[in-house]
Parts: structure tokens; sequence; C-alpha cells
């Protein structure tokens, strides 16, 4: 049966969740409520709640029910790409003009964790784009011509992450924590990068270009989580949502 509008809404959101089995996780008997709305997600973005529509105009809506939806019109929309990992969709960026933007959400905060499951497709040794969601002046990098992935998200301050080809060419985690004077940058639950910070947000958030135009992202991005610092169970508990429901 056809879902409304708004069970289609409720659907996406129940987010395919998991129970702990023998110290890990498995998504066979999953709680299906959970999600990171539980952890009071500022920001929540999966891949079947991407849309284009007759315009050709691009809405990439907040499940996280703060109605932070990010958006774009014709000619910069990326595509909807069906199955793309672990038989989910994802939004697909062109590396040409591809990206999505909206009004920043976290002036005056301080402390936040930003999480994406993502792709790049750009081939090694070509400066790929990323997004812009700090306030340094120099453009996250996704990856740089020397194929280290640069990021800055909630930061005055650009960083080389340490992180090569082997990760950003497959699908994987990337998880920046931005905090008052600690900054962090893990994939897949491993740290590449810890040092100092001062926190800094863009007037406006964009996903798929970089600080400076025209430096857009080639590749794919399946979910995106922004949430409060989480404790270390939190953290956890989403990092294992998140490689359950991509397969990782």
């Amino acid at each position: 049966p056809r879902l409304m509008a708004k069970d289609r809404r409720r659907s996406l959101r129940t987010g395919g969740g998991f129970t702990r089995a023998g110290g890990g996780f498995s998504t066979a008997s999953a709680p299906a409520a959970w999600s990171p709305v539980t952890l009071g997600a500022h920001l929540w973005l999966r891949g079947e709640s991407y849309a284009v529509g007759g315009a050709g105009e691009g809405t990439w809506t907040d499940l996280s029910g703060n109605g932070r939806d990010f958006t774009i019109t014709a000619p910069n929309t990326p595509a909807g790409s069906a199955a793309a990992l672990n038989g989910r969709p994802g939004v697909s960026f062109d590396g040409a003009n591809d990206y999505l933007s909206r009004a920043a959400f976290l002036s005056g905060t301080t402390n936040a964790e930003w999480w994406f499951v993502a792709r790049s497709t750009r081939a090694n040794g070509v400066t790929n784009g990323w997004h812009d969601l700090g306030s340094n002046a120099t453009s996250c990098l996704y990856p740089y011509q020397d194929d280290h992935v640069y990021d800055g998200v909630g930061s005055t301050t650009r960083r080389d992450a340490g992180v090569g080809t082997a990760f950003v060419r497959n699908a994987h985690i990337h998880h920046a924590i931005a905090a008052t004077g600690a900054y962090t940058i893990n994939v897949n639950g491993s740290a590449f990068f810890t040092g100092g910070n001062t926190c800094g947000w863009a007037a406006t958030f964009k996903l798929g270009e970089s600080t400076t135009p025209g430096t857009v992202f080639m590749g794919l991005l399946f979910e995106v989580v922004c949430t409060p610092i989480l404790s270390a169970g939190d953290r956890t508990l989403l990092l294992a949502y998140l490689q359950s429901g991509w397969g990782l």
C-alpha cells in the first residue's frame, strides 16, 4: 500500500536500528524506534530522504524534526543514486557544479559533532571539494591532490587529517568533533587527528562545495548527522548504527 506523506516520514525516521549481540551489534532484531533523533540530533540526512522535483530542484529533507533541509535549484542539483551502498540510495555529486546549501543553524554553538557516510569518486591526485561548514578561509578537501583529507568543520582552522585514498575511495564513516579547545577527526571509529580548536561556523552551510567557489565534491554522500557533543557510549552507539545500516 502507498504510504501517506506523514507515514513515509515516520518510516524514514525509524532508522533501521540494531541490538547488541555477544558484545557486538546485529541488525537481526532491531528496535525500530531508535535513530539519531534519540541523541538530540541537530541534523539528520539519509539517502532515502533526498528528492529531485519536477523543476530540477533538489531537497535533502532533514529527518531530525528541526526542519533543516538542504536545497538547491537547477543546474546545480545533485542526482539521487538508487541502491548506491548496501542496497540503499545516496546523493551523487558530479564534481562539476553540484552542491546543496542552507542557512547556518549553529551560530553561537561552540561544540558539535558531524558524521558523514561518504565516498569520493574523483581520480587520484586531483583536488576534490567537500563542504563549507566552518569559518576557516581555506577550502576543506576530500581529498587534496596529495590524497590527504583536509577538514575544518566547526573550526576557524583547516586540518590535514592524514586520511589517504585507501579510505576516501571506499565508502566509510568520517567523523569530526569540534569542541571548545579540542578537535578530533575519526575514520571508521579510529582517530586520525587530535589537536586544539577555536570553534567557528560558516554563515551559509554547504554540502558539496568548499569555501572557494567552484571547488566542488565528486562522489556520494549517503548519510549526514550533526549532534551535540556525545558521551563515549552514545558515540559508540551512533557509530554502530551507521556501520550496520550501510554494511561497513
